[in-house]
């Protein structure tokens, strides 16, 4: 495994158990924060067709 990797690896295990999973519920809140926008904003603008018409 190369270094970088060993290194980013140690650094995440000194962080502890609760750094972690705060980090990690920030991350998942961000995702689904910009998931969530994404899906707003690219919905269609919706407009009426027809006004004024009888059901016959």
């Amino acid at each position: 495994m190369p270094e970088q990797i060993q290194s980013l690896i140690a650094n995440l295990r000194g962080f502890g158990v609760r750094r972690l999973a705060l980090m990690g519920g920030i991350a998942a809140l961000v995702m689904a924060v910009i998931g969530l926008a994404s899906v707003y904003l690219n919905r269609p603008a919706y407009e009426t067709l027809y006004v004024g018409l009888d059901r016959n």
